[in-house]
């Protein structure tokens, strides 16, 4: 969907430190039915190409996850974001002792194919950063490479929007406890992605740093009965594949649903009470793909 639908840096950050760049439908028919066989209920939001095989960016629950695969679609390993309450108190013991200067800023979970788990740890001191590896019981075992966001920003062009002042401080007085995912630039105005209290949201703001609406990611049972019932009865052979919340600057609710049909999509959106509004245009994957080549 237009606005909920981007690629969480901050979790991504922890796993994809050797990542290399998108791919932009390149990605093995037989790597993908392997992602669609385990999480068939998933959205892929993002493949990257890593040194051997592939990486896919999902959410699944409203938790933010990457799962890699080899080249011949073989699980290997999925990462989900934690809350650094939930690593073990001994990581969270031996990172404040041993990272000196350093601020804890993200926390994931890693379990392998075998079922066997393991916690990173991001630490952050200004726009440096590195992660730690620990075992299920918290025992240190590897640290990785510091990098730099600069040097992230070089890899990532596609990721620099030029935000107005007044537009960034708009975002931060109206979410002051927000992770700033992304920005992209509308037609008119500017869009924020960000994570608050483990919610994908995005944000509108005009030109001028005026608030217009925000969206959220909601589980499908939250939406009316109406909406669902709608959906299932107008567009057979489609499946509901992502819900949200709008809310704009007057308080005013809509409902936005995600159909989907192999590589096609479309948006519907519905009033408060599931009444149907309109229709968005049919997309596909292929045309996206196409989108992101040019840019």
């Amino acid at each position: 969907m237009k606005h909920v639908i981007f690629f969480s840096v901050s979790l991504f950050t922890l796993s994809c430190t050797n990542a290399q760049k998108p791919t932009n439908g390149e990605v093995p028919q037989s790597v993908k039915d392997a992602f669609a066989a385990k999480y068939p209920t998933a959205k892929v939001e993002k493949w990257d190409k890593e040194e051997a095989g592939y990486e896919a960016s999902f959410v699944m629950n409203k938790i933010e996850m990457s799962a890699n695969f080899s080249n011949e679609g073989v699980f290997e390993e999925v990462e989900q974001e934690i809350k650094m309450s939930e690593l073990p108190k001994v990581v969270v013991e031996y990172c404040t002792k041993t990272y000196v200067g350093y601020k804890m800023s993200e926390a994931a979970k890693i379990t392998d194919a075998a079922g066997v788990v393991k916690f990173e740890a991001e630490m952050a001191k200004g726009k440096e950063h590195f992660d730690a590896i620990f075992s299920a019981t918290g025992t240190f075992e590897s640290k990785g490479a510091t990098s730099s966001v600069s040097e992230e920003d070089e890899d990532d062009d596609e990721a620099k929007v030029e935000v107005p002042a007044k537009v960034s401080a708009a975002f931060t007085a109206k979410y002051p406890t927000a992770k700033l995912e992304k920005w992209d630039k509308e037609e008119i105005g500017y869009e924020a992605s960000f994570v608050m209290n483990k919610i994908e949201m995005s944000a509108n703001f005009s030109n001028d740093g005026v608030f217009e609406e925000v969206e959220q990611e909601i589980k499908m049972s939250e939406l009316p009965k109406a909406v669902v019932e709608y959906c299932t009865k107008t567009y057979a052979g489609y499946k509901m594949s992502e819900a949200a919340k709008i809310t704009d600057a007057a308080g005013v609710v809509k409902f936005e649903a995600e159909m989907a049909k192999d590589k096609e999509h479309f948006d519907v959106i519905f009033d408060a009470n599931g009444g149907f509004v309109k229709k968005g245009e049919t997309a596909s994957e292929d045309e996206e793909d196409e989108d992101g080549k040019e840019d």
